[in-house]
């Protein structure tokens, strides 16, 4: 869990590097402009409900 409080802190590092981990980029948990584009399509897909699989495959069934 991070607090949204407008700085990087040690926690804020951690999950960095965690999503950096995830997406299969250089991990040292600076948010770089790589890092800010993954959190941006990431956070989209949340947004749009795209990115889901489940999501994915009804929209393919309907389209049939």
């Amino acid at each position: 869990d991070v607090k949204a409080n407008g700085i990087l802190d040690d926690a804020t590092i951690e999950a960095l590097k965690d999503v950096q981990k995830q997406a299969g980029v250089y991990v040292y948990g600076m948010l770089d402009f790589t890092t800010i584009k993954i959190l941006d399509e990431r956070f989209s897909n949340y947004l749009l409900g795209t990115g889901d699989a489940q999501y994915d495959k009804a929209v393919e069934l309907l389209a049939q």
